[in-house]
């Protein structure tokens, strides 16, 4: 009886491993495998730049895009006395052409579900964007378009753009702006030794405790990627201290 205690504990202790957890703002972890680790993700931090209107580009407001976790997002917002009643963005590897808004990719009033939402205020707007495989890269320029149909108390509907340069003269000149994709890799993932002790008791004759160790010896994954630019290794260490069972 002691024997076969002895025996399961120890293939108990044996398929017990460690646990994965996000190791980097840059990287996803999938907490039940760490195969899962992706091997390359995009982050941009928030980066705006303001709204505008009119052939004098007047300032009314402010758009944000910011990526994480492969979601692009972007965001308006407008000053007081000043409504979003719809918004249109565009996002590209290259120099935008296109220059009329409703033939945007993304938009508050088209698409099921539409990529882009107004609050119910009509203070802000939200484009929440999976960002596509040919949006990734590392150390990459990506221009936006930024564009909005406002409404303000004092002089009536207006055609909004983030600020940047025009590219098209017709109208109030559509705008573009940019902003630059980061890349973190290689990714270093270090594991400490982890030792897991349990016990065994016998109840036929007498109670004995017999101590029970098995330890796993540390482990290190790398994970690579395209990035030519990557020279330093972002390095995580995960412990799990010992647990008895």
């Amino acid at each position: 009886m002691v024997l076969q205690l002895l025996h399961n504990v120890l293939i108990a202790a044996a398929i017990l491993t460690p646990t994965a957890v996000q190791a980097s703002p840059f990287y996803n972890v999938d907490t039940r495998d760490i195969l899962s680790l992706q091997a390359r993700d995009v982050f941009v931090a928030t980066t705006c730049d303001p709204l505008v209107y009119g052939a004098t580009a007047i300032p009314m407001g402010g758009t944000c895009v910011g990526i994480s976790d492969g979601t692009l997002t972007i965001i308006y917002t407008v000053n007081p006395g000043w409504a979003i009643n719809k918004v249109h963005a565009l996002v590209s590897t290259t120099v935008p052409t296109l220059a009329i808004p409703g033939q945007f990719p993304y938009s508050s009033d088209k698409g099921t579900p539409p990529a882009c939402t107004v609050a119910g205020n009509n203070l802000t707007a939200t484009c929440i964007i999976p960002l596509p495989s040919s949006l990734r890269g590392c150390d990459r320029t990506l221009y936006i378009v930024t564009h909005a149909d406002v409404t303000s108390t004092t002089v009536g509907g207006q055609t909004a753009w983030g600020a940047g340069k025009c590219y098209d003269s017709k109208g109030n000149c559509a705008k573009y702006w940019s902003f630059k994709e980061q890349c973190a890799c290689p990714l270093e993932i270090d594991f400490f030794p982890i030792t897991y002790t349990g016990s065994s008791t016998s109840t036929i004759i007498s109670s004995s405790i017999f101590p029970v160790t098995a330890t796993f010896p540390p482990t290190t994954t790398t994970i690579t990627c395209s990035n030519p630019s990557a020279t330093t290794i972002t390095t995580t260490v995960v412990t799990t201290l010992p647990t008895t069972v």
